[in-house]
């Protein structure tokens, strides 16, 4: 097809610059092409300055069907091009001629077919005909609406709020900013700082917490929510993919190799993991008795199980199957080294696991420990003295960073949260309002007649 649609043209060509190499009748200009439908083309053009006698006017099929040539008048600017066969290209020239010579040949081509419109489709959907329900709003409607709101909005905030309020929580700052604060001296750590510093915060429970207690750690100023920092991992390692293992991905620049040795875990984020060392004891007649921390449950089932799993080979020798890594730049040891428990080690170490869940906001806690409930007929912890040994392994002051230590009870609806049943209690309040004003406006306007009369 285009072979004959390049002979066509060359033909014309051809012919044209051998009958009129000495022509000096301008040709015409502006051809176009407007398609009417799939048999007729309109073709117009602009007259040539010069007086000449008429057009010659030649169509040329590219599937070797007949060719078409006919002349207009000199005062014609367009005309149809009709019985054309559809999907067929055709090469078009025009030339201008006088009693003398005629002009080059102006060329152009066109494709026939079904004229192609934009009108969408006469349907229910697209013409916006579907049957719609468009409420009336009267009296009758909205004050019962706002009343029953009010009046169950209300209730809901008041229990929430009562809820949260029953949770048990104790917050302790350990930065050490005061100058007063027992880990001061260990403000201007570093990751690197051999021996680590350690420090003992004493505080007292005022109140007792009844049920199980989840102590958290509480990073501030902390951006985890970074788009570089959040993209610096690499899921296909820390899914144990062995490939990936010595060949991290790029994402994880520049904690990607270190000494020419792919780092495990790499990225940003395990590269920043939080590494204090918190330890609490009840303390009772100045004797201390440490209260048992587990270390285990804190993360997702998913996160365990699923998200997170040790290169494949000998589980019980980690220390072979992370052969040919390094450790992050600002960890003290490698991976294979985070735990004594096998089932806790590597990838699916579980303070690892809770690190590498990465926090929405730069104020954020992550659970650290669990304290189980060991009898019905004793709280979890009593109220009394307390202290807190911290190993302060985590520098955050660069950054004016804060670290806490939360002491937490959860309930049916998660942890202290305030602001929900706030928020329930002052919607509800507001509708309420609006309905009995609302009430007072329709009592006492609502039956007025709305139209004047006209006197005679």
């Amino acid at each position: 097809m285009r072979t004959a649609l390049c002979s066509a043209v060359a033909a014309l060509c051809a012919a044209a610059l051998l009958s009129s190499i000495e022509a000096e009748v301008n040709p015409p200009s502006d051809l176009n092409f407007t398609i009417i439908d799939e048999h007729n083309v309109q073709m117009s053009w602009k007259r040539p300055p010069d007086e000449i006698m008429g057009y010659r006017i030649t169509v040329v099929p590219t599937n070797d069907g007949p060719t078409k040539e006919f002349t207009l008048s000199p005062s014609t600017t367009q005309t149809v091009l009709s019985d054309l066969i559809p999907d067929i290209e055709y090469v078009v020239s025009i030339a201008s001629y006088d009693e003398v010579e005629e002009s080059l040949p102006v060329f152009g081509q066109l494709t026939s077919g079904a004229v192609k419109t934009r009108k969408p489709d006469n349907t229910a959907f697209k013409q916006q005909r579907l049957p719609a329900w468009q409420p009336i709003l009267t009296a009758g409607t909205v004050l019962p609406a706002f009343f029953i709101i009010g009046l169950i909005f209300i209730p809901i905030g008041i229990g929430i709020f009562v809820t949260s309020n029953n949770i048990r929580e104790y917050e302790i700052d350990y930065t050490g900013i005061e100058p007063s604060s027992p880990c001061n001296k260990c403000l201007n750590v570093s990751w690197d700082s051999t021996p680590p510093c350690t420090c003992t915060i004493n505080f007292t429970l005022e109140h007792s917490f009844e049920s199980n207690v989840f102590m958290y750690y509480g990073l501030s100023n902390f951006y985890q929510n970074h788009r570089r920092y959040v993209k610096s991992r690499d899921d296909s390692q820390l899914n144990g993919d062995n490939s990936s293992l010595l060949n991290p991905s790029k994402e994880c620049e520049p904690y990607r190799t270190n000494e020419d040795k792919p780092i495990a875990p790499c990225g940003a984020i395990a590269n920043s993991m939080f590494n204090d060392t918190l330890e609490l004891y009840h303390v009772e007649n100045d004797t201390r008795t440490a209260i048992t921390l587990i270390k285990k449950g804190i993360a997702w089932w998913t996160d365990k199980n699923v998200k997170f799993r040790n290169p494949t080979g000998d589980g019980n020798n980690l220390t072979a199957l992370f052969q040919g890594t390094t450790k992050p730049v600002n960890w003290p040891k490698p991976v294979y080294m985070l735990d004594s428990e096998p089932d806790n080690n590597g990838f699916i170490n579980e303070d690892f696991i809770v690190w590498m869940r990465t926090a929405a906001l730069p104020t954020f806690r992550k659970l650290y420990r669990l304290i189980e409930r060991k009898s019905n007929l004793q709280p979890t912890l009593q109220a009394g003295k307390y202290s807190l040994d911290i190993t302060y392994n985590y520098p955050v002051h660069s950054f004016d960073g804060r670290k806490r230590m939360i002491l937490s009870t959860i309930s049916w609806m998660g942890g202290k949260n305030p602001f929900l049943g706030i928020a329930y209690i002052t919607v509800g309040s507001i509708c309420f309002f609006l309905g009995v004003v609302l009430l007072i406006i329709h009592h006492k306007y609502g039956n007025r007649n709305t139209s004047a009369d006209i006197p005679n």
